[in-house]
């Protein structure tokens, strides 16, 4: 029998003993699928598995070969740091859910979920305060760095401190002003606070001239557009675009607007 096939039937027969209460049947499985090559969803949902069934060395033993790899994308860290929290490893799970946020940026779709997940999984580590402090004095070490001002500006919306965010995005916006993804976070402030018609201008300003910017957050855009009703003035704008600059799968949804 191959590894693959191997793999399958030990799987199967973990989660259908553990279903039966044949908990012996279920260790055994969980001790062979412990010592073969898994994927990362795999793997943790073996550690689960082990922790339910009283394993518990070897289910840290398997989150710590996941977080080891490296290479996850951040649902997957979000998930690793997760397990970590519940097995009280406070210490695992802040460190996965800050590679987590870092790999979060702007250009990642659903950021903004994946951030706010990797600072509530930090928050209740005891970590964050501890991050934002950090993050606090580079800002302060270097007033014009854009990139550390973005952070922390994440951060903070992450966090819920939306009055500190948007005086960061403010500063950033005046350090670079005709920048496209600054443009479109300014934007994103101002559909936050309700001044849609002043967020489509910034909006549509950042897509002429970055129209992948559409891959960040579409919905955002999308809301602007609508409670400003600005439809036929966003279609005006964009139609001036070479179709072939836009996200092709974006195409459908902005004739919707």
């Amino acid at each position: 029998m191959d590894q693959s096939t191997l793999r399958v039937r030990e799987l199967a027969a973990m989660n259908l003993a553990t279903q039966l209460g044949r908990l012996e049947r279920a260790r055994t499985a969980a001790q062979r699928l412990f010592g073969m090559r898994l994927d990362a969803s795999t793997e943790m949902a073996l550690a689960d598995q082990l922790t339910r069934l009283g394993m518990h060395s070897m289910a840290s033993a398997v989150l710590q070969r996941t977080q080891r790899r490296g290479g996850q994308t951040p649902t997957v860290l979000l998930q690793l740091a997760q397990q970590f929290l519940d097995a009280g490893e406070k210490e695992a799970a802040a460190e996965v859910a800050y590679s987590s946020l870092r790999q979060s940026g702007p250009s990642v779709s659903n950021s903004s979920y994946y951030r706010q997940q990797a600072v509530r999984l930090l928050q209740q580590a005891g970590r964050l305060d501890k991050l934002l402090q950090q993050a606090e004095r580079r800002v302060a070490a270097a007033p014009q760095s854009v990139v550390l001002k973005t952070e922390l500006a994440e951060l903070y919306t992450a966090a819920g401190r939306r009055e500190d965010a948007d005086r960061l995005f403010s500063q950033i916006a005046e350090l670079q002003p005709h920048d496209p993804k600054t443009l479109w976070d300014s934007a994103t402030q101002l559909t936050r606070v309700g001044k849609h018609e002043e967020a489509v201008d910034k909006f549509l300003a950042a897509i002429v001239k970055e129209p992948e910017l559409l891959n960040r957050e579409f919905y955002v855009f999308e809301q602007s557009v609508r409670s400003a009703k600005q439809s036929d003035k966003s279609y005006q704008a964009l139609m001036q675009i070479p179709l072939h600059r836009f996200p092709r799968h974006e195409l459908g949804q902005l004739v919707q607007l």
